[in-house]
């Protein structure tokens, strides 16, 4: 609901005695056309086609001092509140989990006719994905708080936002603490508390961090972070299986009520395809919620590495930045060259070619395109000063470059929203947000083919629709 308010003003371009000015000369002009001979016209005539004559001159005069008029829309829109309410299993863990089934819709349909009057609000529910939605069913199996402001800060941080509430039990198994995430949101943030808050003894796998993609034969790392609460010198031991079979398995000294660290475990599979890891914790003593003491992963295991060649125009430090980080990644063999020491028959032995900087203004690279094409290699093409611009543009038919020589921006990158058709690191929008700008050129970007952008230029705090990274 909105409320519209309209109003108008002049405003002149000269002082407001410019009028005074107008008048009396408009007056003086009327008077010396027809009231110096008052015989030439009847008088009814005569005073008719005066007052005429005044208004006429008179609005010529004051169109002369450019009169503006400004129209002001003032619109009133309330508040916009978002309730958003944890939808985890964890909620009606309790005992108490049938009586929240049945009064908290309830509950949460009064709030909102309360607060109604004086603000918008909006339902979000949250756990293992993020959606606007009133009802809440109470059956997703992660709660995840980065995902929930991350949406709320991408969808609603230049709305109307005066406060967001968080309804949950303040138990979270994936994502960061949202202690730091809510620092991006420049609104209050009230928690809720629901389900069964209080401390339980318990233990639990709170995250893994590991490699979807392993190669054949090499070792890979496994980091599990577990948390305990109420079980001081307990112990317990954490397991993982491969595909039902045990293959590694570490025990855990739990010391103090809030007890927390990561175990690292580094294992090796010697047979390709897609393995399922079962990570397991055994129960303690006292404990009595064993939905979070389990977690299984899937992990491909491949017997080749992708072979990648960098080809540069010259020695650059992005050409060993990029390699290092393309070398931490075990499914790559990464090769870097300079442009000059390329053979193009020997392209046909990698998978991905990366161009640093070529065509440049001192190698056309003519040989190696024609082989690029002909084997139908994929290219990442990294453009920068020493481009030939007007070579690139000859060289391929995706993208035409209008720009002049030498003349460049200073470019952040800008995430498009709508893309999906990979998934990104969570933090991925914060990183992009401390990276240095990208030189790019100076002009007008056409592209000649379908393109999905990833990134957009945004220029001097101005965000375009310019492309800074895009897939065809």
């Amino acid at each position: 609901m909105s409320a519209l308010y309209s109003a108008m003003r002049i405003i002149l371009t000269y002082p407001w005695y410019f009028i005074l000015f107008a008048l009396i000369i408009a007056i003086f002009f009327t008077a010396i056309l027809y009231f110096r001979n008052t015989d030439k016209f009847p008088v009814t005539l005569q005073w008719l086609l005066s007052i005429l004559r005044f208004f006429g001159t008179f609005l010529i005069l004051l169109l002369l001092l450019n009169p503006l008029a400004k129209q002001f829309q003032k619109k009133l829109i309330k508040p916009l509140i978002i309730f958003a309410q944890d939808n985890s299993e964890s909620i009606v863990s309790g005992n108490d989990s049938l009586s929240l089934r049945n009064s908290y819709h309830i509950f949460l349909k009064k709030i909102k006719q309360d607060i109604g009057n004086k603000a918008n609000i909006l339902s979000i529910s949250f756990g293992t994905k993020v959606s606007v939605q009133d009802s809440f069913d109470f059956s997703e199996k992660t709660t995840n708080f980065n995902k929930l402001f991350r949406f709320i800060e991408q969808n609603y941080k230049n709305s109307n936002l005066a406060a967001v509430i968080v309804s949950s039990d303040g138990l979270m198994n994936r994502g960061r603490n949202p202690l730091y995430e809510t620092y991006n949101i420049k609104v209050p943030v009230y928690f809720l508390a629901n389900g069964d808050t209080s401390f339980h003894t318990d233990v639990a796998i709170d995250n893994v961090a590991y490699n979807r993609i392993v190669p054949v034969n090499n070792p890979y790392p496994i980091k599990i972070k577990v948390n305990a609460s109420l079980a001081n010198k307990q112990e317990t031991i954490l397991r993982i299986f491969d595909n039902k079979k045990e293959i590694s398995k570490q025990k855990i000294k739990i010391t103090g009520n809030l007890f927390y660290t990561t175990v690292p475990f580094t294992l090796k599979s010697t047979t390709k395809g897609i393995h399922t890891i079962r990570i397991v914790i055994d129960s303690i003593q006292g404990e009595s919620n064993l939905n979070n003491n389990y977690t299984e992963l899937k992990i491909d295991i491949i017997d080749t590495k992708q072979k990648i060649l960098i080809i540069g125009n010259t020695p650059h430090p992005d050409i060993a930045l990029i390699q290092n980080a393309l070398k931490s990644n075990l499914n790559f063999n990464v090769t870097t060259i300079t442009v000059g020491n390329v053979n193009p028959d020997s392209l046909i032995n990698y998978n991905l070619i990366i161009l640093h900087q070529l065509p440049s203004y001192n190698h056309s690279i003519t040989g190696i395109i024609k082989k690029i094409k002909k084997l139908k290699l994929p290219v990442f093409c990294i453009i920068g000063t020493q481009t030939d611009i007007t070579k690139l543009n000859n060289s391929q038919s995706f993208i035409q470059i209008d720009c002049k020589k030498n003349l460049w921006n200073n470019a952040k990158p800008i995430l498009v929203k709508s893309f999906d058709e990979f998934i990104l690191p969570d933090n991925f929008t914060d990183f992009l947000e401390i990276v240095p700008p990208l030189k790019t050129p100076f002009g007008n970007i056409k592209n000649l083919n379908d393109a999905l952008i990833v990134l957009t230029q945004k220029l001097k705090n101005i965000e375009t629709q310019k492309p800074l990274l895009e897939l065809f």
